[in-house]
C-alpha cells in the first residue's frame, strides 16, 4: 500500500464518522442500555464496507469490550502489506495497537510500523518479513468522562 493510498484510505474510512458519532451519541441517551454493542457493530459495518469499496480484502474483524489491554493472535504472510485498524465506540477517546511477532517462542515487538491516528482511532500498516504468528495488543488509552470500559474493534485487511 503506497503512502498516498494509505492516507486517502484512512481519511475516507474516518470521513463518515461525524454522522455516525451523532447517531451513537443519540443512541446512548435514547436507549435504556448505554452499554449496547449496537454503536460498535454499526461502526464496524461502515468501516468494512468502506475498506472493501476501496478494493481491499478484509481478512479479520473482531469486536470486544476493552478495559485496559486485550490480545488477538493471527498468522500473517510476507506476500501482503497489511492494514490494521483499531477503533472504539463513543466511550473510548483513544485506542492504540502494538504488534509483536513470535520468534522462537518469545514475542518480539515489530518496529518501524507506519502509524496514523485520527479521531482516537489508529491505523497501522506493515509488510511482514516472514510468515509467522503475530500478536496484536489492543490498548484502551483514554476513556470519555468517568467511563472505565468501552467496545473496540480490530479490522485486518490487505
Amino acid at each position: 500500500m503506497h503512502s498516498r493510498t494509505r492516507i486517502l484510505l484512512f481519511l475516507l474510512l474516518l470521513g463518515y464518522t461525524p454522522g455516525f458519532y451523532c447517531h451513537a451519541q443519540e443512541a446512548t441517551t435514547e436507549k435504556p442500555n448505554p452499554t449496547s454493542m449496537e454503536p460498535i457493530l454499526e461502526k464496524s459495518a461502515n468501516l468494512l464496507l468502506s475498506i472493501e469499496e476501496q478494493g481491499y480484502e478484509v481478512v479479520h474483524l473482531e469486536v470486544d469490550i476493552l478495559k485496559t489491554v486485550r490480545y488477538t493472535y493471527r498468522s500473517l504472510y510476507p506476500d501482503y502489506e497489511y492494514g490494521l485498524l483499531i477503533f472504539g465506540d463513543y466511550r473510548l477517546k483513544s485506542v492504540q495497537l502494538k504488534v509483536y511477532q513470535n520468534l522462537d517462542g518469545a514475542w518480539a515487538p515489530i518496529t518501524g510500523l507506519k502509524t496514523e491516528q485520527q479521531n482516537g482511532n489508529t491505523l497501522v500498516t506493515f509488510k511482514p518479513q516472514a510468515y509467522g504468528k503475530y500478536r496484536f495488543e489492543w490498548i484502551g488509552e483514554a476513556f470519555v468522562a468517568e467511563q472505565t470500559a468501552g467496545h473496540a474493534g480490530l479490522l485486518i485487511f490487505h
